[in-house]
């Protein structure tokens, strides 16, 4: 009897062991799998939700998990060197899905809309130059610690107010990384502004140029469902669809 009993004990501690080994075996390679980026760059607030329920502060050389997302605070930017061997790059006020920017990183989308992209562009180009410039420079006060390799500080920036000149000259310069940011503050201070749509759009063509055509369809899909009759939703439509 005793010896059952003892065999019977034994049998339970060799199975524990086993399904001990093979749960930490598979937690392993899962781990291992599931990087898909790393950080490479980084402004002002940007976090990475670990295991669905935590908010981490992110870092320079942080790994890119699929199951984490990634948040973007006011004036934030990052950058993701992902290993497939694209880079896509996230500005402010954006919370999006690891997984999908990672997916999406490599549909060569800047060359499939091109052409959908350069009337607009023209034109955009045209009027800016034709406005005469009222200010002088970007009106904003302004405190930087820039970011390093190695490091971990945070470049931040306190902007009073953006015009749309602003945000346009660096659009048409091909600026679109500090374009998207000026454009996304403009919208924000001023929604009512007659200039408001043709920002939005062009916003939506600086995260294209910055290879996320996730936040690029988010934007456009919004434009579509704000302005139906506006002479840019049918360029948005078309955008929308080799996206």
């Amino acid at each position: 009897m005793i010896q059952r009993i003892m065999g019977y004990r034994i049998h339970q501690l060799l199975l524990i062991l086993v399904l001990t080994f093979v749960g930490l075996t598979v937690h392993a390679q899962d781990s291992v799998s599931t990087k898909i980026g790393k950080v490479i760059y980084l402004e002002g607030s940007v976090k990475l939700l670990k295991d669905g329920r935590f908010w981490i502060p992110a870092k320079i050389g942080d790994e890119i998990l699929i199951e984490n997302k990634i948040k973007t605070g006011l004036n934030a930017l990052v950058e993701i060197d992902w290993i497939n061997g694209n880079k896509s790059k996230i500005a402010q006020n954006s919370e999006l899905d690891a997984l999908a920017l990672y997916e999406n990183s490599g549909k060569n989308v800047k060359a499939k809309t091109a052409n959908l992209w350069g009337g607009f562009a023209k034109v955009f180009s045209e009027e800016a130059t034709a406005k005469k410039q009222e200010e002088g420079g970007i009106r904003r006060n302004m405190a930087e610690v820039r970011s390093k390799p190695g490091r971990s500080e945070l470049y931040w920036k306190e902007t009073q107010e953006v015009s749309f000149d602003e945000a346009s000259t660096a659009y048409t310069k091909k600026d679109y990384t500090k374009a998207a940011q000026l454009f996304d503050q403009f919208i924000s201070q001023k929604p009512r502004d007659a200039q408001i749509p043709k920002a939005r759009f062009a916003l939506a063509h600086c995260y294209v140029e910055m290879n996320n055509p996730v936040k690029a369809k988010e934007l456009l899909t919004d434009f579509i469902e704000r302005y139906p009759d506006h002479e840019l939703t049918e360029v948005a439509k078309k955008v929308l669809e080799s996206l």
